[in-house]
Order: C-alpha cells, then structure tokens, then sequence
C-alpha cells in the first residue's frame, strides 16, 4: 500500500480521485491546521478551473444529418444549470470538402452559443479554440439544455471529413 511519504506516480487519476489538503484556518484537529481528504473536482471548483472534461467524435455521417439530427455532445446539465465551456475543435479533412454553405454552431438548442463557421470552407486539418460565448445571432444561454453540434440552414452534402471536440467544462447554477 502507497504511504504519504512514497513518490509513486499516480495513475489513472479522475475527478473523483481523493488527495490529502490541510486547511492552517481550521485549527480544531492541530495548532499547524486540520487534515481533510478532498476530491480533485471539489479543487478544481474552488481555483475556478474546469471540473470536467469530455472527447466527443463526430463522423462524417453524423455531419451529413447535423441540421436534421442535431449531435448532443452535453447532456442536460439539471435544474437551473448551465455550461461554463472551453471547446477545441480538431477537424480532420479526408478526402472530400462538405457542401454547406451554412454555418455550424455549438447550440443550447434555442440559441447559437459557440460559432464554428462553414465546414465546407475547411480544405485541410483545421483547429478552432472556443472559449466562451461566441454567438451567431444571440449571446443568450439559458439554464437546464444540453449543447449540441448542429448545422443551420440545412445538412451539408457530399464530405468525408471528421471532428474531435475536446471540452473542459464546468456546471454552474443559475441565480
């Protein structure tokens, strides 16, 4: 068994993964501070990082239907709450360009909070960063909606090529 004391590499590591934190301003187990066991999303809430984090694939079959059936990349987040998200999108170009047109987007279902732009234009391996509210038509969210990957004004045709979207995110409460 792994002592304090042992330099062992950790591994497999989750938000739910517990490490030791000594807080000096509760003085009621020692003079020096108190011991507690925390898990790291707990920490993680506390310095204002991201709590989660998720790898979502979309293919090429799920880009050719993106208007008609919209990708859930998040699910509901609950009661009063909302998506505090950094996004990467990774696109890899295969061998054929969509035919779009449109502009896809990251959406709540009734707004446009992320805007990712044309696919069609993409002609090689594309990165986008997206970082807060990047709206299309509205800078509005609202609470208890899960995001989705989703085309506006109709599914591209023709296209081969693939996306990654790695999500940091944090559900926050509304009110």
């Amino acid at each position: 068994m792994a002592r304090l004391t042992d330099k062992t590499t950790a591994t497999a590591v989750t938000q739910n993964s517990l490490v030791h934190i000594v807080n000096t301003n509760d003085v009621t187990q020692n003079s020096a501070g108190s011991s507690y066991k925390a898990e790291l999303g707990q920490i993680a809430e506390v310095i204002g990082g991201f709590q989660y984090y998720s790898a979502v694939t979309i293919t090429s079959s799920d880009i050719l239907v993106s208007n008609t059936v919209p990708f859930e990349i998040l699910p509901d987040p609950g009661t009063n709450s909302y998506y505090d998200a950094k996004i990467i999108m990774e696109y890899t170009y295969n061998t054929t360009s969509y035919v779009s047109g449109n502009d896809t987007v990251i959406t709540d279902g009734t707004n446009n909070v992320h805007y990712i732009g044309d696919i069609g234009t993409f002609t090689s391996d594309t990165i986008n960063i997206l970082q807060g509210i990047e709206a299309v038509t509205s800078q509005r969210m609202y609470p208890n909606l899960p995001l989705s990957f989703f085309t506006l004004g109709g599914d591209p045709t023709t296209g081969d090529g693939e996306i990654l979207l790695k999500i940091w995110y944090t559900i926050r409460t509304f009110g």
